[in-house]
């Protein structure tokens, strides 16, 4: 397990014949990250309302909600090389017919909003995703909400190397 993460990171290029274009990579990580990652609440996988995941625990179990895809995300980009100060995450409403629900989404800012979501394998710009409610962005720093610092703490204590 202590491995895995890395493991994913080497697999993830040799299969994707990764490009320079920052476009397509968000493309093939948003792509990879949907299509291997089951979508399951933290009540299903942890027994708690609301659990933040490291990558590796992400990883490690093939599942996770909507910050658990974001952060997984967050981190795959930023080994590949994208810019930590280009990527925000967004909590906001999502609109699914008779459903309303919080949801986290990851946010490319260099040329305009780019949002890459789990609901969607499609990169698609923020003005046209009219069923999110824009509520708060935020940025990995110190200023980041106490549940994503928790995150990173425990990255740490995993000995998870960052960019």
């Amino acid at each position: 397990m202590k491995y895995l993460y890395k493991i994913v990171l080497v697999f993830f290029m040799c299969i994707s014949n990764v490009s320079a274009d920052d476009i397509v990579l968000l493309d093939k990580v948003n792509t990879w990250v949907n299509r291997n990652i089951e979508y399951i609440p933290d009540q299903v996988l942890y027994n708690t309302i609301d659990y933040w995941a490291t990558p590796k625990e992400t990883l490690k179990y093939l599942k996770g909600d909507c910050e658990d895809f974001v952060i997984l995300k967050y981190f795959l980009l930023l080994q590949y090389g994208i810019n930590k100060s280009d990527l925000l995450f967004m909590y906001n409403r999502i609109n699914r017919g008779f459903l309303v629900q919080s949801h986290i989404v990851l946010v490319y800012k260099k040329n305009n909003l780019i949002v890459l979501d789990n609901t969607r394998n499609t990169l698609d710009s923020l003005s046209s995703r009219d069923d999110l409610t824009h509520r708060m962005f935020f940025k990995v720093d110190e200023n980041s909400p106490r549940k994503l610092k928790i995150v990173l703490d425990k990255m740490h204590e995993q000995s998870l190397e960052l960019k």
